[in-house]
């Protein structure tokens, strides 16, 4: 069975790209690298579903995604456009998504401690 590597947050960090806004994005095509994605057309499909995922739950999914191309070279020196999703990160607030903030919630009568011991007596 093949074992995905272990990263950590500088690995993310290590790629992250800030544009003029000072916001934080990544290339898909780098993360598809240290997702191990052996071909683009594979993740490629995964990134729609994302964008169709992200435009199911209400969100407008230009916030998130956007595509942009860049120029690479071919092995005989010439170069060609390919696409590159450029995923930006916003993270959304529990209010956003619709939720109550931790502090609004009421407090329980009992801890999970308390109702965990009760089980086992």
């Amino acid at each position: 069975m093949h074992e995905l590597k272990q990263h950590n947050e500088n690995t993310f960090e290590d790629i992250k790209r800030i544009n003029e806004y000072e916001q934080e994005y990544w290339h898909a095509r780098e993360l598809g690298l240290i997702l191990e994605y052996t071909s683009w057309q594979n993740y490629s499909n995964v990134i729609q579903c994302a964008i169709q995922a992200c435009e199911s739950s209400g969100n407008i999914a230009f916030d998130y995604f956007a595509e942009v191309s860049k120029m690479i070279k071919t092995g005989k020196g010439a170069q060609r456009e390919v696409q590159v999703f450029a995923v930006t990160l916003r993270l959304l607030s529990i209010q956003e998504l619709g939720g109550a903030m931790p502090e609004d919630l009421p407090t329980p009568e009992k801890s999970i401690q308390q109702i965990e011991q009760e089980k086992r007596n």
